[in-house]
């Protein structure tokens, strides 16, 4: 009769365990509220290969307003991307390009264009005549 009370308190703790464990799992997962709590990912903004700054944003929110890329002299500068929602730890890096007479300079000239299509025109006007001559 002794071993009734033990193996229905065995089979008793079994049961609590098999409830109360899952019960512990999921209560523990991960989700947005409880990591925005617990995690602040990073942004680490670079600048001429310096962190410039550094912003703990919580987990899920907006970064808010960028920093203005540093200044470098005879360049302008941007951000290589933009950060909107923060979902874990981003390095933003500043991009310089020259700046020429004291403008930026265009990244196309269009001058180049009319090298091509006069060759071609002329191309053109040699196969017309060429042709009406038969």
């Amino acid at each position: 009769m002794r071993k009734k009370p033990r193996i229905l308190a065995g089979i008793l703790v079994l049961a609590l365990c098999a409830v109360m464990l899952p019960a512990a799992v999921f209560a523990a997962a991960p989700t947005a509220e409880n990591l925005s709590v617990v995690r602040k990912p990073t942004v680490t903004f670079v600048a001429g290969g310096e962190v410039f700054a550094t912003v703990l944003v919580p987990y899920g929110d907006k970064l808010g307003n960028m920093p203005q890329v540093p200044e470098k002299e005879g360049f302008v500068g941007v951000w290589d991307k933009t950060v909107d929602i923060v979902t874990g730890d981003v390095t933003v890096t500043a991009f310089y390009t020259p700046i020429s007479g004291g403008k930026r300079a265009p990244a196309f000239d269009p001058m180049w264009l009319a090298i091509p299509v006069l060759l071609m025109s002329a191309a053109a006007v040699m196969l017309t005549v060429k042709y009406k001559e038969h």
